[in-house]
């Protein structure tokens, strides 16, 4: 059996319609794409993503596309609402929440999420529109503009260091694939400088801890659950 850790799912096409829609709009304000879905538009992996993220540069202040004219994300927003309800798509904005809230600070105007709902049903697809540092320019994609990788790496592995999900765990493994662990938390480093070394030996401790079922609704079977802990052997602290 080959080495990976690739769920075996593709990604739901209204997910990639509605990102698709929002991409077109926001690309213009500087937004790109990021999050799971931005790994698996590179290519680095399939896996179920549970929401879609579109990122400005924490330093573009308000941009210079249509939304700089004022409200920020908030105007953004709108108009990706609009375009969604144009395409026939219900969307409405809701309060943000969760480990993303906490995990970029201030909030005023720092974070919009809106929610895609399918045609008919409670179905729906969250959208958040925030702003996280970057430092690479984004990289065009048949999806949009998204997210450099090393950039999503950095802020991945800080995800795992303060959230430790399995799908943090999972998109951490395929990084391990190519990268060793002090790289990876090097890079997390240079975007949040505070992650201390009793947070990253934590890691390990948490995936120890974690059953093998927590990984199924990722579409990863016994197999690909042990090459993801084998990936993990190396980790500080272990």
């Amino acid at each position: 059996m080959p080495d990976r850790i690739d769920p075996l799912r593709d990604i739901d096409p209204f997910q990639e319609r509605v990102a698709r829609i929002a991409l077109g709009v926001a690309r213009d304000d500087g937004f790109v794409l990021g999050g799971g879905l931005a790994l698996v538009a590179h290519g680095v992996l399939v896996r179920p993503t549970e929401d879609i993220d579109l990122f400005r540069d924490s330093g573009d202040g308000d941009g210079s596309g249509p939304a700089a004219a004022g409200g920020g994300l908030s105007l953004a927003a709108a108009r990706i609402g609009t375009a969604l309800t144009a395409a026939g798509i219900r969307a409405e904005v809701q309060p943000v929440e969760g480990w993303l809230a906490e995990l970029v600070a201030g909030l005023d105007d720092q974070l919009v999420e809106l929610v895609a709902y399918r045609d008919g049903t409670p179905a729906q697809v969250r959208l958040t529109l925030g702003r996280l540092h970057r430092r690479h320019g984004p990289v065009v994609l048949d999806i949009g503009p998204v997210m450099h990788l090393d950039d999503l790496r950095a802020w991945k592995v800080a995800a795992l260091v303060s959230r430790a999900e399995p799908r943090d765990y999972i998109d951490v493994a395929a990084f391990l694939g190519s990268m060793d662990p002090p790289a990876l938390i090097g890079l997390a480093r240079t975007m949040d400088p505070a992650i201390g070394d009793d947070e990253v030996a934590a890691v390990g401790a948490r995936l120890d801890r974690m059953p093998d079922r927590e990984f199924t609704g990722y579409g990863l079977d016994a197999a690909a659950v042990a090459v993801l802990r084998r990936r993990f052997a190396a980790w500080p602290g272990r």
